[in-house]
């Protein structure tokens, strides 16, 4: 089984968000094409986002315990 590196998505978050920041402040034309792809570059850093709050989860179980679990996540459910 292999090791997990985090390293990796973090580097890849910060890459993304660069990227996100560089092509906003340059987008001058508003066409379907650059609303698909700011759609796409928002759900690869919530993707992103959402992956390193995984693993941290996972790494780290003693932070979210079964109580906050029930209290927290399954009524949003």
């Amino acid at each position: 089984m292999l090791d997990y590196i985090i390293h990796y998505d973090v580097a890849s978050f910060i890459i993304t968000l660069a990227s996100t920041l560089h092509f906003f402040y340059k987008k001058s034309i508003d066409t379907y094409q650059t609303k698909l792809f700011s759609v796409l570059i928002g759900l690869e850093l919530v993707s992103s986002a959402l992956d390193l709050v995984t693993m941290y989860t996972i790494g780290h179980p003693q932070v979210l315990t079964r109580t906050w679990h029930r209290q927290c996540i399954l009524p949003i459910l």
